[in-house]
């Protein structure tokens, strides 16, 4: 089937060896010359040489071993036998989750799994089945006395109510038959493989590529500028549409479902438990071979082992529950065991919150660390005040949704968090809060295109600070005494085939109070660690442009001795420039366009000599322009771009002259925008 995807044919026309499922060797190969697994068989055992008898073989290890000591000895002779130039380059991988293996049944049309045949095979696909439809007929049930009998190779080709399993013909009318995943070994991820083949370039079979297999573009962009000229980049820059899951990016790109979960781990906050309900009681050994498994899948994401639950029954009658760790899963299969459930922790890939209002139960997430919601234009409500409780996170994107309301003065309490983005939020409304002053660790704050209005905030006033972080703590705690009596709304899950929607959840009394708990303590431990006028935010990136912030601008935040990105463009910010911004000399970019700021451009100024950019435009400052600042077209400066265009104060001759001096000074480095038309430069320098 892999081969029939490959070359874009039926499977029908290729008939497959069914040895060749057996891969004893690294990529299916036992001889160096190219034999495959069957031909070399075929001159280390002429009794395998009959296709159509299953070989009476239990333990293929000795025969594996046997072929590739041939390889190593050269005994691949061309005189046994001799191949053109291969047709097709197979591999295989092992696939370890029912998503890499739904994947790769989509792209190569089958997954090879290891079954094992028990004695009651025959007897539930009779004669009667011969003349009936795999997919009509019932699913392989497991006999509880049947008894393994050898172990062979199978095809899965489908999912859904039991996996679709490509067999022999005769076993019934089409071939097929269905089995439930995980019994009989079948979908074991220590024994479920991939196979996809690709034409070797040149071929007959390959004169022109292989278009079917193609998909449509998405839109990508380069991670920087100097990627954007590599034309072998790998890494590039996707946004997520509505509606886009993991499961459907990874599909789309193709890429390996556990490698990206590693790569990824922190996008994924929290882990699911998972839950999965044996069908029978299994012995011991079966049991801890299924905690082996799933440990070896699950070790890179969580230290938490899997365990069993069971029910057990005592000669009275009397039921107790059972737990059953590895190395001791004995007591899971005694006499008397019964609803035993495999439980574990893993990845959701497919949770998606999509649309309606911010579920409150997320606050129980205690160890999320980056929640990434940007482009889901269906999420609406407020920033919920509970999730002050997600005191683990670093990292929250709600860009480009339709979240209104306020921003949570409570979130005071999120003492990890190093960046919130909410660009293109229109919904978000009120002022920044005093409160987030306590932040310890915030460096990156995006709010734009949004209905912010107020004072900027004084956070380096450290007194106000405290206070208002004071009173956080108050209303936090008064919250905690509340929670015991808070029921969180009902779950509401929509399960499709591809993926599942969690809009909101249920939380009970407990776990609320514990959520709140932890927001107290937090906000407790930042006010003890927060001397007044010893630490501030250690704020790299301010962007609050497209606002209706009003008032003049801080002078305290030119204590912000990190700050790189200073956006404050298209407000209704007044009153003078502070001169007291020359101390902000990390400073990179300064955007204060379309204000109302009046006076002169401050010349102390010009000590912000890492300053690449810088845009005053549309404001009402006047002449005259500081002596010093062609000083910053000199050596030892970085701007690229200064805007002095629309300060209707501003004489046109002096900024002609201006232009003309710093521009020739610098040797064309720094563009000088003074007029509407003409050569212009914008923000985009920073990357140039």
């Amino acid at each position: 089937m892999a081969i029939a995807s490959a070359l874009n044919e039926s499977a029908a026309d290729w008939d497959i060896d069914a040895r060749s499922l057996y891969y004893c060797s690294l990529k299916g190969r036992t001889c160096k010359t190219g034999w495959d697994i069957p031909d070399a068989f075929k001159h280390i055992y002429p009794e395998l040489v009959d296709r159509n008898k299953e070989p009476d073989i239990i333990d293929w290890e000795p025969y594996c071993k046997a072929a590739n000591e041939t390889a190593a000895d050269g005994k691949c002779t061309a005189d046994k036998i001799t191949r053109p130039k291969p047709l097709l380059k197979c591999s295989y991988r092992s696939l370890s989750n029912f998503y890499q293996m739904q994947q790769h049944i989509r792209k190569h049309g089958a997954i090879v799994s290891r079954i094992i045949m028990n004695d009651d095979w025959e007897v539930q696909f009779n004669e009667t089945a011969r003349n009936v439809s795999g997919l009509e007929w019932p699913p392989y049930k497991k006999n509880i006395t049947a008894k393994a009998v050898y172990g062979h190779a199978v095809a899965l080709v489908g999912w859904g109510k039991g996996s679709t399993n490509k067999d022999k013909e005769g076993i019934t009318a089409d071939g097929l038959f269905r089995i439930n995943m995980g019994l009989a070994g079948v979908g074991t991820p220590e024994q479920t493989y991939g196979v996809a083949c690709t034409v070797f370039p040149g071929n007959k079979k390959d004169l022109h590529g292989t278009p079917w297999l193609a998909k449509p573009r998405k839109p990508v962009s380069p991670i920087n500028a100097a990627v954007a000229l590599e034309v072998n980049a790998k890494c590039y820059n996707y946004t997520t549409e509505a509606n886009e899951s993991v499961s459907t990016i990874v599909e789309w790109f193709d890429l390996d479902y556990r490698l990206f979960i590693q790569r990824n781990r922190k996008q994924f906050g929290n882990l699911q438990d998972v839950t999965y309900r044996l069908g029978q009681t299994k012995k011991a050994r079966q049991l801890q071979n299924i905690l082996d498994v799933v440990s070896n899948v699950t070790a890179d994401l969580t230290t938490e082992k899997p365990y069993f639950t069971c029910t057990f029954y005592d000669k009275g009658g009397a039921a107790s529950n059972v737990t059953c760790l590895s190395g001791n899963t004995q007591k899971c299969a005694q006499n008397g065991t019964v609803n035993c459930a495999l439980r574990y922790k893993d990845v959701n890939v497919s949770l998606e919150l999509a649309a309606g209002d911010l579920p409150e139960s997320l606050a129980t997430f205690s160890r999320l660390e980056v929640l990434m919601l940007n482009g889901n234009k269906g999420l609406t409500g407020s920033l919920p005040d509970l999730w002050s409780a997600l005191t683990a996170l670093q990292a929250v994107d709600i860009s480009s949704t339709s979240i209104g309301g306020n921003l949570p003065p409570s979130w005071a309490s999120l003492q990890e968090l190093r960046a919130f983005r909410a660009a293109d939020c229109s919904g978000l409304s009120g002022q920044l809060p005093l409160e987030w002053g306590i932040l310890r660790s915030l460096e990156e704050l995006v709010v734009t295109n949004s209905q912010l209005g107020g004072a900027m905030p004084a956070w380096t006033d450290a007194g106000a600070v405290r206070a208002a972080g004071a009173a956080a703590l108050a209303a936090t705690e008064q919250a905690a005494e509340k929670a015991g009596d808070a029921d969180l709304s009902p779950a509401s899950v929509e399960q499709r085939p591809t993926h599942v929607r969690y809009s909101s959840g249920r939380v009970g009394p407990q776990a609320t109070a514990a959520a709140t708990q932890r927001a107290v303590t937090a906000i407790k431990a930042a006010l003890a660690a927060a001397p007044a006028g010893t630490r501030f935010m250690p704020l790299r990136v301010i962007d609050l442009s497209g606002n209706k912030l009003t008032g003049q601008l801080v002078p305290g935040w030119s204590l912000f001795e990190q700050l790189q990105r200073l956006i404050l463009a298209r407000n209704t910010l007044s009153g003078p420039l502070p001169d007291g911004y020359a101390r902000l000399t990390t400073l990179t970019a300064l955007d204060l366009s379309a204000n109302s700021f009046v006076g002169m451009l401050p010349s102390t100024w010009v000590s912000m000599r890492q300053l690449v950019f810088l845009d005053v435009s549309g404001n009402a400052l006047v002449s005259p322009v500081p002596r010093t600042l062609p000083f910053m077209a000199g050596d030892g400066f970085s701007l690229k771009c200064l805007v002095l265009v629309g300060n209707t104060g501003m004489d046109s001759a002096e900024l002609a002259s201006i232009k003309s001096k710093m521009e020739a000074d610098s040797g064309k480095r720094v563009t000088v925008v003074v007029a509407r038309s003409g050569r212009t430069c914008n923000i985009s320098v920073l990357d140039a």
